[in-house]
């Protein structure tokens, strides 16, 4: 990411419920553009996000994310 033109993500992201608790977590996000990266571990978080209208991807040792997917969306 930090070679190509995408903006800097948060890192560590916490999603914020109606009751202002967190009720999500993600590796990396994009609030303004609703883009965020789980781990495995973070797979039970998906639901939160999908439900709050954000594209969610997976990332694993197994099924990395490039920056041209996160570009893609980001444009």
């Amino acid at each position: 990411l930090q070679r190509s033109d995408i903006a800097e993500p948060i890192c560590g992201y916490e999603l914020i419920g109606l009751d202002k608790s967190v009720i999500a977590e993600g590796e990396l996000a994009w609030e303004e553009k609703r883009i965020v990266i789980l781990t495995e571990d973070q797979n039970v978080f998906k639901p939160h996000f999908e439900e709050q209208g954000w594209h969610v991807f997976m990332c694993s040792e197994n099924q990395p994310i490039t920056a041209d997917v996160i570009s893609e969306k980001i444009s």
